[in-house]
C-alpha cells in the first residue's frame, strides 16, 4: 500500500450516525460458520455514497473542492476537473471492457497521474486522498470493533471483497486504530477491485476467495459473505456459494434492487440492522 500521511484523512473525519432502515431482521445461516468475508464501504464502515468513489453531481462541495485545487496549485476549476476526471475514467472503463473485462476497476491514482502529468507521486497521491475524503466522508459502522472482537475470539477467519482503491485499508486503519492483520483480517482473503481491475458485481473476487478458502480447507457454505447491497453483493456471493447477509443498517447505503433471471433464488439467508446480529451466527474453532 501507498503510505499516506495520517495529515492527509485527519481533518476530514466527523462522527457519523447510521441513518435507519425499514427493514425488519430475519432469516439465519446454517451452521458451521468459519469465515465471515465482509464488504467496506456502506457495511463496515459508513460511507456518504455507499461505494468508493460514487457521490452524484449533487453532492459535490464544490466551494471545499475550489479550495483543494487552489492548495494544490492545480490551475482549473473544480467543475473542468470534474468533467476530465470522469472522462479518463469512462475512458479507462471502455477500454477494458474491449479487453473482455465486463466490470472493469480503475486504479485512482494512475488516472490522477494522466491528468496531471507535472505533479510528483506525493502530490498524486494527497489529492486522490482528500479528494475521496471531501466526496464520500466515512465512519465506522456501529459495533464493528465488538463484530471483528467476537470473531478474534472464536478463531473466525476474516476477509473482504470490496470495491476500493489503494486508500481504503488506511481508511480503515485509520478509524479502528489497528492495522488490518491486527483487526484478524488475512491478506490471503483480501480482495480489492483496484488490485485486480474488476470491481463487483464480477464475480471473479468472490471466486479468488473460493480458492484461497479450500486451500485453507474451507468451503464456501462455511462461510459466509456480508455486504449491503443485493446486486454487488448478495448476488455474486450467492452463485459462488456463500452464505450471504445482507446488511441493511443504514439508509445511505442500502441497495436492495438486482437484476437477475427470475428463476434465480438468491435472497439473502439473513438480513441484519446492526452488526452485533451476526455474532450468534458465528462458530468458535478450537
Amino acid at each position: 500500500m501507498n503510505v499516506i500521511p495520517e495529515q492527509l484523512i485527519a481533518p476530514y473525519l466527523k462522527p457519523l450516525e447510521p441513518l435507519p432502515t425499514r427493514v425488519t431482521p430475519g432469516g439465519s445461516l446454517k451452521p458451521p460458520i468459519r469465515c465471515l468475508v465482509c464488504d467496506i464501504y456502506g457495511t463496515l464502515l459508513i460511507s456518504a455514497s455507499g461505494d468508493v468513489g460514487q457521490s452524484s453531481k449533487q453532492t459535490w462541495p464544490i466551494n471545499q473542492m475550489t479550495r483543494l485545487l487552489e492548495r494544490y496549485a492545480i490551475p482549473m476549476t473544480a467543475e473542468q476537473l470534474i468533467e476530465e476526471l470522469h472522462g479518463a475514467i469512462k475512458e479507462a472503463h471502455q477500454n477494458a471492457r474491449v479487453m473482455g473485462i465486463e466490470f472493469p476497476e480503475v486504479r485512482i491514482e494512475k488516472i490522477w497521474q494522466s491528468l496531471l502529468p507535472s505533479k510528483r507521486s506525493e502530490e498524486v497521491i494527497g489529492l486522490a486522498v482528500e479528494f475521496e475524503m471531501l466526496l464520500n466522508p466515512v465512519w465506522p459502522m456501529p459495533h464493528l470493533s465488538e463484530l471483528l472482537s467476537a470473531c478474534r475470539e472464536r478463531n473466525i477467519l476474516l476477509g473482504i471483497i470490496s470495491n476500493a482503491q489503494f486508500f481504503t485499508l488506511h481508511l480503515l486503519e485509520f478509524l479502528t486504530g489497528s492495522p488490518v492483520a491486527r483487526l484478524g483480517f488475512r491478506k490471503a482473503l483480501t480482495f480489492l477491485s483496484y488490485r485486480h481491475g474488476i470491481a463487483k458485481p464480477a464475480e471473479g473476487l468472490f471466486r479468488m476467495a473460493v480458492d484461497q478458502l479450500k486451500k485453507l480447507g474451507v468451503c464456501p457454505e462455511q462461510s459466509a459473505y456480508m455486504g449491503n447491497d443485493m446486486r454487488k453483493d448478495i448476488v455474486p456471493a450467492k452463485r459462488n456459494g456463500f452464505q450471504t447477509i445482507l446488511f441493511a443498517g443504514d439508509a445511505r447505503s442500502l441497495r436492495m434492487e438486482r437484476e437477475t433471471d427470475q428463476n434465480e433464488t438468491l435472497d439473502p439467508d439473513l438480513v441484519v440492522t446492526d452488526l452485533l446480529q451476526v455474532i450468534p451466527y458465528l462458530d468458535s474453532i478450537l
